[in-house]
């Protein structure tokens, strides 16, 4: 191979690398430009979500509660037992009874 087409392969070579070289610049740009957008983005969203309105009204009084109990022993519950909303535990024959209606 003579010199003359060693320096034009060379030359390509060159320029082909040059290219690869600007089209990764390119590349990189545009990820770059991205990457800002989405910073962007989420700093708005961080303060749309800071964003708080005034409390609304207290709503009404609820009722008072009942106390409920968890009875437990070895034999199942007799049906006057407890009161509506009582549990029961069968603790020999390992069974949950309630809440009682």
């Amino acid at each position: 191979m003579a010199i003359k087409e060693i320096k034009e392969l060379m030359a390509i070579k060159a320029t082909k690398v040059l290219l690869a070289i600007k089209a990764t610049k390119v590349l990189l740009a545009i990820l770059v430009t991205k990457v800002l957008m989405v910073i962007k983005a989420i700093k708005v969203l961080m303060v749309i979500m800071a964003i708080k309105g005034a409390n609304g009204d207290n709503g009404n009084a609820g009722t008072n509660g009942k106390n409920n109990y968890i009875y437990a022993d070895t034999t199942p519950p007799a049906p006057s037992k407890g009161d509506i909303g009582d549990w029961y535990i069968d603790v020999i024959g390992n069974r949950l009874y309630g809440p009682k209606n």
